[in-house]
């Protein structure tokens, strides 16, 4: 605006001369919000100018309608502004400074839908309140929101500046609040740009009083004006020093706990989650309090028993919950002679314990925990330490209890197969559980409930009684008569298939696998007991105390269906090393029964990789070895061998166990293709072997040639004759003395010897035939190699005749001449 003059002109400065055009552009908005509104829209007047025209865009945005009353020297135009979505837009081409149009701005009246919350949450010795009311526009748009509030909560609960937001996508804006004139008890926020669509409207307060047990504060809830009496969503959060407490004295009733799956991320957290509750009479007070926060440590233990060799195998699982605080050690209560093995869930190292008095053990965690933590607990219960008569007697079985806690459940599980109850109904509730066949709960006898969080020291001393049924227990297992087991080696696993034999239908079988071996299947005669459908009552796993090994038991129900001897296959993969390019040294696993006799016979039959040979290790097992038979060209065929040895094994037991373990022998120890068959007993808990490729075989020859080569050039005089004759009797020495490995390396040294002869040879007779041959004067003056003359080479001798002539004929330049 020019100084002293109409505030209507404006000077507009360039930043330099323009001759011919000039475009001016204008951005305008219109002040004025109060509908309905008439506007007169023209050109700004240029003065001086000669030609003035103007294109208009007017751009509606949605809740307005926009009605033209007069239009005087303009037309309509294509709009050439980029509208955004949801915007009306009309443009219109202005000929002179003189055209004028009317227009008629009216409102729409909005239609929308809202939700309200409430969040109340700790902030230090007072309460935050934070009011969120979530809108959405169905119809036109919403510039403010009226809202009724009375002046007496506004002075309870005090805005706080610049927390007034507006929250929609992509981001968030301002709002203000406004006090309508007359009535004190209304509020309106409005909105700084009309909002359509879904947003989020925020309010936050802090209570202007400090909140404790004995001050209460009081609150009523904010609500639309004109729609009062809907119901509001009220959360409560809390912290670790402070919690929330609401009641609703007029109408208890009215509030109600709901489910908080839609709170917000902000508020919504694994350690303190907030409290939902619904309100239905938000037109009556609430009382809010705030009280001093309790950490809480609650517990649930659950106890597994298995019958095992020597007494009962106990696994507990306590799952502590921990709200309010950060736990950094756990305490448990261990009876008397009872050392358990305790561990962390997700690590493998045990606690380390330091023991109390009064039998309270503390373990420190290797990081403090919060929310959930699981431990591990597992021991053995010997039955000759509870001094029980019988196999059918009570045993009072001590259990491993937490500390420092509450406890709310603790439940002991058995199997089916295992003959294990609990003897003792009064005390201990049978319980349904998904996880295993029989459940018990313990009843606290104080709380009324076995759900109920109990102390504690009332359960310090709890026991469990457990009564054995005649079952046949891991100890009873029945020894296998045979054990047959083929492994193939492949790149960085192997796979292992064995077969136990049986006379007659055992009671029970168990077997073990260790860690490294994982299983793939379960033949039992001619049913396959890993399938979907046979695997849930025909196999029961259940891992060692130690943790290096799962046990499984074929359960009763499948044994019931056979007859005769009985024939199990077990196959599994083992993940092996892959060694160095030469050589693979491997320790083979094979699945382990629990009653094998330590005489019991193993036959290992070994598979390598196409040209190469495996050779077992050490004295567990020995392979059958046939001689020197077995290099002979009119030897048997490998297969004939390998049937005639395992016939020799087996033909001590009766024609049936026989029969059945040759039906099955094909798919365990193939004997077309098998490298090599050993024979152990079962105290061989591993097969170590030595895998060695077929390119390091066909090295082995190189040695041998090269030897025969060097030597058969250096001494011309040696007869071929000699390695000839020393190669067979070196052989036959080395055959004696290692068989295994001389039946990997010994053929293909023997090949390199021959061959480095036949070089040896060509190379002599193509050196004869560039050299003339000269007479030998006289050999006693000639060299001797380890006292056998005449063994120099030819060009050794002719040097030396050849010197010892021309030195004759010369004369003594030292002598004579030099008179």
């Amino acid at each position: 605006s020019l100084p002293n003059e109409n505030p209507q002109r404006t000077l507009i400065r360039l930043t330099s001369a323009v001759e011919g055009q000039l475009t001016l552009g204008f951005e305008l908005e219109m002040k004025e919000q109060a509908f309905p509104l008439a506007v007169a829209v023209s050109l700004p007047v240029v003065r001086e100018a000669n030609v003035q025209t103007g294109d208009l865009d007017i751009l509606i945005p949605s809740g307005l309608v926009v009605e033209q009353s007069k239009v005087e020297g303009a037309q309509r135009r294509r709009v050439a502004s980029d509208v955004a979505g949801g915007v009306a837009a009309t443009a219109f081409r202005l000929r002179s400074p003189e055209s004028r149009i009317q227009l008629l701005v009216k409102e729409t009246e909005a239609q929308y839908i809202f939700t309200q919350e409430l969040e109340l949450k700790p902030e230090g010795n007072s309460v935050s309140l934070l009011m969120r009311w979530n809108v959405n526009v169905l119809r036109g748009s919403l510039l403010e929101l009226p809202l009724q509030w009375p002046q007496a909560m506004r002075e309870i609960w005090g805005l706080l500046p610049g927390d007034i937001v507006l929250q929609r996508q992509p981001g968030t804006s301002g709002a203000v609040l406004r006090d309508v004139e007359g009535q004190p008890d209304w509020i309106t926020l409005t909105f700084l740009e009309r909002q359509t669509g879904e947003f989020s409207a925020e309010l936050r307060c802090l209570a202007k009083q400090e909140a404790t047990a004995d001050a209460v504060l009081s609150l009523l809830c904010p609500q639309v004006r004109e729609r009062t009496g809907q119901p509001v969503t009220i959360r409560l959060l809390q912290s670790d020093q402070n919690r929330i407490e609401i009641t609703a004295p007029a109408s208890a009733d009215a509030l109600n706990a709901i489910s908080s799956a839609g709170a917000g991320p902000e508020t919504a957290g694994p350690v303190n989650p907030p409290r939902s509750l619904l309100y239905r009479d938000p037109e009556q007070p609430l009382l809010v309090s705030l009280r001093k926060q309790d950490p809480v440590v609650e517990a649930d233990v659950s106890t597994r028993l298995a019958p095992v060799a020597n007494g009962l195998e106990l696994r507990q699982q306590i799952r502590f919950l921990i709200d309010h605080k950060d736990l950094t050690e756990v305490a448990l209560f261990v009876p008397d002679r009872v050392q358990p093995i305790v561990r962390a869930a997700g690590i493998r190292e045990p606690l380390r314990p330091v023991i109390g008095p009064s039998g309270k053990w503390t373990f420190r965690l290797p990081q403090s925990a919060r929310g959930e933590l699981l431990l591990d607990v597992g021991w053995i219960w010997s039955a000759q330490q509870s001094g029980s008569a019988s196999q059918n007697a009570i045993q009072e079985v001590p259990l491993v209890i937490p500390g420092d806690c509450l406890i709310r459940s603790i439940r002991a599980q058995t199997a089916s197969w295992s003959g294990l109850q609990v003897a003792d109904p009064v005390r201990w509730e049978p319980v349904f559980s998904e996880e295993s066949d029989a459940a018990w709960q313990w009843r606290s006898g104080q709380t009324g409930g076995g759900s109920s969080a109990i102390p504690a020291l009332t359960a310090q001393n709890l026991t469990l009684p457990v009564r054995r049924a005649e079952t046949a227990g891991f100890g009873g297992a029945e020894s296998p008569l045979l054990i047959l087991a083929g492994s193939e080696l492949l790149p960085g696993q192997a796979l292992t298939s064995i077969i136990a034999a049986w006379e007659d239908v055992p009671r029970n079988i168990y077997f073990s696998l260790e860690n490294e071996l994982q299983l793939e299947s379960v033949q039992l005669g001619s049913q396959m007991l890993t399938t979907a459908d046979v695997a849930r009552t025909a196999l029961q796993a259940v891992p060692t105390t130690d943790g290096t090994a799962v046990r499984w038991q074929i359960l009763p129900t499948a044994l019931e269906q056979l007859q005769g001897p009985t024939v199990l296959l077990i196959r599994c993969r083992q993940i092996t090393p892959s060694g160095s390019a030469f050589y693979r040294r491997l320790s083979l696993l094979r699945p382990r029964f629990s009653a094998e006799e330590a005489a019991l016979p193993v036959v290992w039959s070994l598979l390598s990789s196409p040209g190469a040979r495996s050779i077992p290790l050490g004295s567990d097992f020995d392979s059958f070895d046939h001689g020197l038979t077995s290099a002979l060209p009119w030897r048997q065929p490998v297969a004939a061998q390998h049937a005639a040895d395992l016939a020799s094994v087996i033909s001590t037991f009766s024609p049936a166990v026989r029969t059945a373990v040759e039906t099955c022998t094909p798919s365990v120890i193939r004997q077309q293709n098998a490298s090599g068959l050993c024979l152990g007993t079962a105290a061989a808990r591993e097969l170590r072997v030595i895998e060695v490729p077929l390119a390091l075989q066909v090295l082995a020859a190189a040695p041998g040639c090269a030897l025969i080569f060097l030597s058969m050039s250096l001494f011309r005089r040696l007869s071929p004759l000699v390695p000839l004759v020393l190669t067979p009797a070196l052989a036959l020495t080395t055959w004696i003395a290692q068989p295994v490995w001389s039946a990997v390396f010994l053929p293909a040294a023997v090949a390199g010897i021959l061959a480095g002869l036949c070089i040896a040879q060509l190379h002599r007779y193509l050196a004869d035939r560039r050299t003339s041959g000269n007479s030998i004067a006289n050999t006693a003056e000639l060299p001797s190699i380890f006292g056998f003359p005449d063994l120099a080479a030819a060009d050794v001798r002719d040097n030396h005749g050849a010197a010892s002539g021309s030195s004759a004929l010369q004369p003594d330049l030292s002598s004579g001449s030099a008179r």
